[in-house]
């Protein structure tokens, strides 16, 4: 499908985000979450050796986007160096910040930006969800989606007499609706609120998460809309790899295959490496 890169967004630049994190020591501490590869380094097929940040970049190109920011609060460890001269047809930067400090003190910034986090991948057509933002004049938009996977199993109780009567493992309810932690902000908006005074003391009301913080501080100023994301083809694919145990599970296949409207882009990608 080619339509949803239709337009692209002149007035919208994005971030892509790494919060500084444990979950994936020690590889963390010699390579930076966006060089890791998404597949197996013994395959003879080169989509597996591509870095994880490449998908992104591509997906955000393809979105309408050509000006993108990189943040890491850790250090680059080459992811820097690595991007150099890889893509000419977009404005690509690395900044070593936090998320909110960059937001606050950047010197120059289109009229809205998306964010997102550089280790949440989906299939989502954010085209779609940019162009919505902007045409409802939204002063901030969350994207979500339906469908909560537990990380436990869950059993249910027969309160009379304590006994089990069903056992689901890991089940999806697909009642709930999900935040993605992708958001899209106006700018103008965004500039007035007291950012620069966001504190990472860890409470139930504000999660040790800047962007979550930010996402509250947003809906305590009654400037956030919601957007459900909607696939670019038939079925919706999101895949996390915040940690360790989710890239161990991760099924390489279906990563690929989430990504099927990006092969000629990446085939293209690779071709000129």
């Amino acid at each position: 499908m080619r339509s949803e890169n239709s337009n692209i967004h002149e007035n919208v630049d994005a971030i892509i985000w790494y919060q500084k994190t444990s979950s994936l020591y020690p590889i963390s501490t010699f390579l930076h979450p966006g060089l890791l590869p998404i597949g197996d380094q013994f395959t003879t097929d080169p989509k597996h050796n591509l870095p994880n940040l490449d998908w992104m970049i591509l997906h955000l190109k393809r979105s309408g986007i050509r000006k993108i920011n990189v943040i890491s609060e850790e250090n680059f460890k080459g992811l820097n160096l690595y991007y150099e001269n890889t893509y000419q047809d977009i404005d690509l930067n690395f900044h070593q910040d936090n998320v909110i400090s960059y937001i606050n003190n950047r010197e120059e910034n289109l009229e809205h930006t998306f964010i997102i986090n550089g280790l949440f991948f989906s299939n989502a057509n954010y085209n779609k969800a940019i162009t919505e933002h902007l045409i409802k004049e939204n002063k901030a938009t969350l994207l979500s989606f339906k469908g909560l996977k537990y990380r436990v199993g869950l059993v249910s109780i027969n309160l009379d007499n304590n006994r089990v009567y069903s056992f689901q493992e890991k089940p999806i309810d697909k009642t709930k609706t999900v935040n993605s932690n992708v958001l899209i902000v106006n700018n103008q908006h965004v500039e007035i609120l007291d950012l620069e005074n966001i504190k990472l003391n860890k409470t139930p009301e504000f999660p040790k998460n800047r962007l979550s913080k930010l996402i509250q501080i947003l809906i305590q100023n009654g400037y956030l809309k919601n957007s459900m994301i909607e696939p670019i083809e038939e079925e919706l694919y999101i895949i996390s790899l915040n940690s360790i145990e989710e890239w161990r599970k991760m099924n390489i296949e279906s990563f690929i295959k989430m990504y099927s409207f990006l092969h000629d882009e990446v085939s293209a990608l690779i071709e000129n490496h």
